[in-house]
C-alpha cells in the first residue's frame, strides 16, 4: 500500500510539473484517475495551488490560448444567505466566474468558478436566492482575486504606475498604469506622522512627470 501511495504521488507532482512547464501536457484531468487515489490526488493538487482555502476543491486544469484554466468548485452543500445568515442546501442553478490569479509556471492563470445560486430557505427573508461567495480569494464582481491584487498594489506602492506596468507583464499578471494606479488608491493613505520628512528627488524626473 505504501509503495502505491508513493508512486501516485511521484506520479502526480511530476506530471503537474511537467504540464506547467510545457505544453506537452494540455490537460491534467483529476476525474481520469482510478479511485481510491482520486480523492488524494484532488486534496494534493487543490492544497498546492490553494492552499489558504481548503473548502475549495480543484477539478480539473488545462491550456487554453496560452492561459492555464483550473476548474474549482466548493466542497462544502451548505452556504448562508449574506442576508439572514440562514444556512440552505437547495440550490437553484449555476453560472461560471473566471477571475484572473496569480501565475504557475510560464503561464497566466485563470480560476473558473463553478458558483452554485442558492435558494433562501427563509420564508421571511426578502431575498430570495443567493449565490455563494468566497470573500477571502475574489471580491463579489472582482475580475482578479485578492492575492493578485495584492500583488499589483505593492508594485504600484514601490515602483508606481509607469514602471510597474512594464514589471507587471515581465510578473506574469499584465496590467495597465492606470489599473495600478486605481488598486493603490483603493489602498488608502497611511496617517501623516508629524516626524515624517520630505526627501529631494534631486531633480531627477520631478518636473518632466517620469515619476509614477
Amino acid at each position: 500500500m505504501e509503495v502505491q501511495q508513493r508512486f501516485v504521488q511521484i506520479w502526480f507532482w511530476a506530471t503537474l510539473c511537467e504540464g506547467l512547464k510545457c505544453d506537452r501536457i494540455k490537460k491534467i484531468d483529476i476525474h481520469s484517475v482510478s479511485p481510491p487515489h482520486e480523492s488524494r490526488v484532488m486534496i494534493s493538487f487543490s492544497t498546492f495551488l490553494l492552499p489558504s482555502f481548503p473548502d475549495l476543491c480543484i477539478d480539473a486544469s488545462h491550456i487554453e490560448r496560452s492561459e492555464r484554466l483550473i476548474q474549482v468548485q466548493s466542497r462544502t452543500d451548505v452556504a448562508a444567505c449574506p442576508q439572514c445568515r440562514q444556512p440552505s442546501v437547495k440550490v437553484h442553478g449555476f453560472y461560471t466566474r473566471r477571475p484572473v490569479d496569480l501565475p504557475c509556471g510560464e503561464y497566466p492563470v485563470r480560476l473558473v468558478f463553478r458558483v452554485r445560486r442558492f435558494v433562501c430557505q427563509n420564508q421571511s427573508c426578502s431575498r430570495q436566492t443567493f449565490a455563494e461567495a468566497f470573500p477571502d480569494l475574489v471580491a463579489i464582481y472582482a475580475r482578479r482575486t485578492r492575492r493578485q491584487a495584492k500583488l499589483l498594489q505593492e508594485l504600484a506602492c514601490t515602483v508606481g504606475g509607469r514602471a510597474g506596468s512594464p514589471l507587471a507583464r515581465r510578473f506574469g499578471v499584465p496590467a495597465s498604469r492606470q489599473t495600478l494606479l486605481r488598486l493603490l488608491r483603493r489602498c488608502g493613505v497611511p496617517a501623516f506622522s508629524p516626524h515624517a520628512c520630505l526627501v529631494s528627488t534631486n531633480g531627477l524626473g520631478a518636473k518632466d512627470g517620469a515619476m509614477g
